[in-house]
This record gives C-alpha cells, sequence and structure tokens, in this order.
C-alpha cells in the first residue's frame, strides 16, 4: 500500500540497506584498509528527534563524515536501496534489532565496533554483512509496522502485518 506525501516519522529506529556493488575500501577505526565485499551491509540507527533529515542525510553522497556509517555511505559503489524505519522505538531497539538479526539469518559482523561507539549494550557493531539480500516480508512479519523507505524511487510505505511483534 502506497502512502502519497507521506512524510517519515519524527524518530524512531531505522535500518539502512547498503548494496555494494563492487568490491572496495574504505577507512575505519585509523585503519584506511578495510575491504566491503560485494553483497548487502545493513545499518542499524535512531534517531530521536528529526528522523526524515537524518535518513536523507544518510542517502547523500557528499557530507561531512560524523558517523561510521558516513565512510560506507559516501562511496561510489555503495547504493542505499532501502531503509525500514520503526516508529517510535526506542533507542535500544537499534540494539535490539541487531541482535535479533544476527541470530535469524546468514548476517556477520564485518567489522568490529562499527556503528556502536554510543551503544550501552555492548553489541559487537551495528553493521551486518550479507551475501543476499534481507527478505523483507519475513522482516514485516517480525514487526508491527514499519515505513519501507526506497530511495531510488521517493516512494514511502507504511506495512502493517498481521504479525502484533513489536520493537519495544
Amino acid at each position: 500500500m502506497k502512502a502519497q506525501n507521506t512524510i517519515l516519522p519524527n524518530n524512531g529506529s531505522y535500518l539502512l540497506e547498503i548494496s555494494i556493488l563492487q568490491k572496495c575500501e574504505f577507512a575505519f577505526s585509523g585503519k584506511s584498509h578495510n575491504e566491503l565485499r560485494t553483497g548487502f551491509y545493513y545499518y542499524s540507527g535512531s534517531a530521536m528527534t528529526n528522523m526524515q533529515s537524518r535518513v536523507h542525510r544518510h542517502i547523500r553522497k557528499n557530507k561531512k563524515h560524523h558517523w561510521h556509517i558516513d565512510n560506507i555511505t559516501a562511496l561510489n559503489y555503495s547504493e542505499i536501496t532501502r531503509v525500514f524505519i520503526f516508529n517510535a522505538a526506542s533507542k535500544d531497539a537499534e540494539c535490539d534489532l541487531i541482535n535479533l538479526l544476527s541470530k535469524l539469518s546468514d548476517f556477520t559482523v564485518p567489522f568490529q565496533n562499527f556503528g556502536n561507539s554510543d551503544c550501552k549494550n555492548h553489541c559487537p557493531a551495528h553493521l551486518l554483512y550479507s551475501v543476499n539480500p534481507i527478505d523483507q516480508s519475513h522482516l514485516f512479519s517480525l514487526y508491527h509496522e514499519i515505513v519501507l523507505f526506497i530511495p531510488s524511487s521517493r516512494d514511502i510505505s507504511v506495512i502493517n502485518p498481521i504479525s502484533s511483534s513489536a520493537l519495544r
């Protein structure tokens, strides 16, 4: 179901799906030669205010690097293909999401401590890697309401799956 003229919620947690189109390297944690394999990277973050600005900033290529993820999203060989937004979820929801995904599928942690500098739950990282894209129907079945934003189309879909499970 497509939502016309819908703006993103003001706060919550989000999951960026980043497609790496060609093997490349990027700088992180004092090392300039961190290798990104082709495939899909999933970064979990939160915005307690200004969600729309945060998501659009992640999508832009030209930006000052503020967060670890900026080092990947600014690369020529990276493309944010989908953004899953968990409405009004707490800051801890980004950790819950990473922990759940790492148990459910063939996800691996590509770089220890990536994106979790403010994490209070001792997550190994807030970035996961998979050769294949996430099955969005499975993700939708786990959460009550997710806003799906597809950057290339600028369309926003609000998905209300049958399951009543929600991020706490």
